[in-house]
């Protein structure tokens, strides 16, 4: 294969192993032979690769899987739909509480604006193929939910792990409302002059106020104060 000078012929060959390919680990080996070789001009055969390796059956399923929706992310980084259905998937295949962190943080990204078809980097027809292959192993198809909806049928299938994310959310509204809470009792300002002169001024009545003290404190031990005079009537 590394023999031929024309990359659609190279790519051509390695397709056709591909096809004759038994195992998902016989096509990640070609997917790294391919973007060694020919790089991004090799990236639509390397989806199309894991196209197949998705629909394989074999005895490590779970894990051959999950390293092929890594290998998915990392080819299509900047693509988040594509993302979200690998991260998904590897959380179907191990409904663990890590993943389901990752399947949250990914969900809560805003969603990207449909781009054109010329600057995807792979033909969006062979995109859509992908998420198709994703969905067909999902036991539900989210497309049109929204995050809580996701997350309620996600905790649905993580058993008393779905406790331990409960109680790690419960946590997290607390701290909020906290921080919530004392930003509001703070003080507004109009802007750092405003700030500072406030801030002065409550300076200066603390100082003051302790300044009366400390000379209150002399007339008594002269004997020029009475305890009357410095006291309200009701603590006489």
């Amino acid at each position: 294969m590394r023999l031929e000078l024309s990359s659609d012929a190279f790519l051509g060959h390695g397709k056709a192993m591909a096809l004759l390919c038994r195992s998902v680990c016989h096509i990640l080996f070609l997917i790294k032979v391919i973007q060694n070789e020919v790089g991004e001009v090799g990236l639509p055969v390397c989806v199309e690769m894991c196209i197949q390796a998705l629909k394989m059956t074999s005895s490590d399923h779970k894990d051959s899987k999950s390293t092929m929706c890594k290998t998915i992310s990392c080819l299509l980084p900047t693509d988040l739909e594509v993302k979200r259905a690998c991260q998904l998937t590897e959380f179907l295949l191990q409904p663990t509480v890590d993943s389901y962190y990752a399947v949250e943080s990914l969900y809560n990204e805003p969603d990207q604006k449909p781009e054109e078809d010329e600057s995807l980097p792979v033909p969006n027809s062979l995109r859509c193929e992908l998420l198709l292959a994703f969905k067909t192993q999902w036991p539900f198809d989210p497309e049109f939910w929204d995050w809580k909806t996701l997350k309620r049928n996600c905790l649905a299938l993580m058993g008393e792990e779905a406790a331990i994310v409960s109680s790690i959310d419960t946590l997290n509204d607390t701290d909020e409302q906290e921080v919530e809470n004392a930003l509001g009792k703070l003080p507004e300002y109009r802007d750092l002059e405003d700030f500072l002169l406030t801030t002065t001024n409550e300076l200066n009545e603390i100082t003051d106020e302790r300044e009366k003290n400390r000379e209150a404190k002399k007339l008594r031990e002269q004997g020029f104060v009475s305890a009357r005079d410095i006291l309200p009537a009701h603590l006489l």
